[in-house]
């Protein structure tokens, strides 16, 4: 079984506050981000509204680091059931500065292996 490392709680806390501020959240304009959106129909508000909601709900996973020295970058899989096939969408969050704000990055999911997992946050903490 892969390891799936979650997130701590205060990085999952931190991404959400950077996701529901308009001012410090981007998808990244160095790839096919908006591109993705745009061929899949889906509108940028919509797909923040419910990344937000998911991240409420689920756990965030770290993402493997190629270098050490790379930012450490954390990843999710939506599941965005309103497409026909149910698609798959893989999202890698990095957030950094002063205040912090978070770039987003997404892609269908194809990396060749089972998604990653729904993780229920427990809402009795």
């Amino acid at each position: 079984m892969p390891d799936h490392r979650t997130a701590s709680e205060e990085i999952r806390l931190l991404i959400l506050e950077c996701l529901r501020d308009e001012k410090r959240r981007f998808l990244d304009n160095n790839g096919p981000s908006r591109t993705w959106l745009n061929t899949w129909g889906i509108r940028q508000k919509a797909f923040f509204e419910e990344l937000i909601q998911d991240l409420e709900n689920y756990q965030l996973f770290f993402k493997p680091k190629n270098k050490p020295s790379d930012h450490q970058k954390y990843q999710y899989v939506m599941r965005w059931d309103e497409c026909v096939e149910g698609l798959l969408i893989h999202i890698t969050l990095l957030p950094k500065g002063d205040p912090p704000r978070v770039m987003i990055a997404l892609h269908k999911h194809d990396t060749g292996h089972a998604p990653l997992p729904l993780i229920q946050i427990n809402q009795e903490q």
